[in-house]
């Protein structure tokens, strides 16, 4: 009984230094080259996300900073003011907005084309952070294969606009912004986007496993050294 109470002890220890969970900052990709083809043919896109490489295949016009920068002032503001206010990227597991100067796909759907995030490894619980979704009069929407869930949104300082929605795996705007999450591990993700508009864009972040993991691991360590110990005594 003796060294039961001291197994126990020690258990309980192991889990009161694991602290409360909390939104870690998450690392977004950080896009650097595309060959973007307009709505017709498949383009890429590839960045990094910490040492992840990432790679978009699909509908793209190319990356958003050198789109705007090439159809001038019919859209002026997308190349330094994308991703804020940030208010509108952070909530829920969110604790950090996309950089302004980190990008995004650039988009303008309805087409069929297969459209696929890829990971050079695997990624845990992927956000991805959707800026300009569908505008007045035309909803456009991303359809996953997936389920997920809405941590932020809000409006865009470029349009004003409102909250993404979503129903069953789609998620859908009317000049939406927000950040979505996937449950789970992913090699890749998969979607389509039906609707057209004049363009949208989206990227994708990460945070990694959570330091709470690492200290459970630690402290259940020290209870089986602890345990050993005791029944070899």
């Amino acid at each position: 009984m003796k060294k039961f109470a001291i197994v126990s002890l020690a258990l309980a220890a192991a889990f009161a230094i694991v602290p409360a969970a909390s939104a870690d900052p998450v690392t977004w990709t950080k896009w650097g080259s595309d060959t973007g083809t307009g709505t017709t043919s498949v383009g890429t896109a590839t960045g990094t996300l910490g040492g992840i490489t990432v790679t978009y295949s699909g509908q793209t016009s190319g990356l958003g900073i050198q789109w705007a920068a090439a159809v001038g002032s019919s859209y002026p503001g997308k190349s330094s003011t994308t991703w804020v206010p940030t208010s509108s990227y952070v909530g829920g597991d969110v604790s950090n907005a996309p950089p302004t100067n980190y990008n995004l796909v650039a988009m303008e759907g309805g087409s069929n084309l297969p459209e696929s995030i890829t990971f050079s490894s695997p990624v845990i619980n992927p956000f991805i952070a959707i800026w300009s979704l569908g505008q007045n009069g035309d909803t456009a929407s991303f359809v996953f294969s997936n389920p997920f869930t809405i941590e932020a949104c809000g409006p865009s300082t470029e349009y004003g606009g409102r909250c993404i929605t979503e129903s069953g795996d789609s998620v859908f705007g009317t000049e939406g912004n927000g950040v979505i999450q996937l449950s789970g591990t992913y090699s890749s993700i998969d979607f389509t986007t039906p609707g057209s508009e004049n363009w949208y864009g989206f990227t994708v972040g990460a945070t990694p496993e959570p330091s709470s993991l690492f200290l459970l691991g630690t402290g259940l360590l020290g209870l089986g050294l602890l345990v050993r110990r005791q029944l070899a005594s």
